[in-house]
């Protein structure tokens, strides 16, 4: 091993870095600040994103270099998405090694960015793919916690709350493969400091919907949070969601009615549009969902309404003037399957009034006008 590790103490000799990570829009953004730490630590790396297509079916027939992972420019050169079907035979094999651009295993390592939810099967198919593929051993596997199988893994969850939040597994995987290297860990960048706010009205981004019914608060919730904000703070909304979300946002407009000032951008903005528009907003207000963490990456103050079907440790908003609000229930990281309540009553979040969310909304306006 450490012959194996020797040939790659350098980080010039690393010509290309594969990062192993199956992800939807949020779970990308989480994982952020770990693909900053790979881009500070091999600059001249071609840096691979190797993605599974059946784990975000949507991704499919999508041109590369769209979506999600332009939302943050220069971290990855290139995305190469598969399915089952290419690591069914040898050819297609082949055919995926191809893609990914490894010839020369000398000049390659491959990196796993874990979840905190991976369990040590999920862990063992990213050594299986690699071998499949002739890519190197993964490092960053033991850098988020492992976590038992999967009929005690709800009790397990419920009885710890030292889990570590996703982007702090992430980072603690790139660190860890970093370390195996023997390469010192390089400084980062630092972030973009918030925008500074100008006056005007208040500005409120608004992502109210989910994929999943058991994220979803109710329409008429939100629209009573925002007509109420309206009123009091003269605030201007920006409603955000996918295009095929669109009759749910045409919902919200008739419930919000005359004299609510908004811009419904419901399936006009690209990830990398939405970033610029979240980052101009005095908050967002949302449920769980990848506009969340956009928030946090851009450190937007956000007040996110969350279900309970996974623990809050590891999905909450994780930047400043993040706030989570839920209703407490004994059913608590039931985590549904299916994207729906298995008791049929989302109490975890059907729980949270019209009342809470607006006062919050208003003390998160306070603190802003302070800023």
């Amino acid at each position: 091993m450490q012959a194996f590790l020797g040939r790659r103490g350098n980080p010039a000799n690393i010509k290309t870095v594969v990062v192993l990570r199956n992800c939807f829009f949020g779970d990308f953004i989480v994982a952020i600040p770990a693909l900053r730490k790979l881009r500070a630590a091999f600059p001249q790396a071609r840096i691979v994103f190797l993605t599974a297509t059946s784990f975000a079916p949507g991704w499919r027939d999508k041109p590369q270099d769209d979506g999600i992972f332009q939302i943050e420019p220069g971290l990855i050169d290139q995305v190469v998405r598969y399915t089952s079907e290419d690591l069914g035979s040898a050819e297609s094999r082949a055919a995926l090694k191809a893609r990914v651009g490894c010839d020369d295993p000398a000049s390659t390592v491959a990196i796993a960015l874990c979840y905190s939810a991976d369990s040590l099967r999920s862990r063992l198919k990213r050594v299986l793919l690699c071998r499949l593929l002739g890519l190197p051993m993964p490092l960053g596997l033991t850098g988020a916690r492992t976590l038992p199988a999967q009929h005690h893994l709800n009790r397990w969850r419920r009885s710890r709350r030292n889990i570590a939040h996703q982007t702090d597994a992430a980072v603690a995987c790139a660190q860890e493969a970093l370390h195996r290297l023997g390469l010192a860990e390089p400084p980062c960048a630092a972030a973009r400091k918030r925008l500074e706010r100008t006056p005007g009205p208040l500005r409120i981004g608004v992502a109210p919907f989910s994929k999943q019914p058991v994220k979803q608060w109710p329409l008429e919730r939100f629209a009573e949070v925002m007509r109420s904000l309206a009123h009091t703070h003269q605030a201007h909304f920006e409603i955000y969601g996918a295009p095929e979300e669109q009759a749910q946002a045409e919902a919200l407009d008739r419930l919000l009615g005359p004299g609510v000032q908004r811009s419904a951008l419901c399936g006009r903005l690209s990830p990398a549009q939405l970033r610029e528009h979240i980052e101009q907003q005095d908050m967002l207000l949302c449920v769980d969902s990848g506009p969340a963490h956009v928030a946090s990456l851009v450190q937007t103050p956000v007040i996110a309404i969350f279900s309970q079907i996974t623990l809050h440790t590891f999905w909450r908003p994780w930047g400043p003037g993040g706030t989570l609000v839920s209703a407490p229930v004994p059913c608590a990281a039931c985590d549904t399957r299916d994207g729906r309540c298995p008791l049929g009553t989302k109490a975890c979040i059907d729980g949270v009034s019209a009342q809470e969310v607006l006062r919050l909304a208003v003390q998160a306006a306070g603190s802003e006008a302070r800023a």
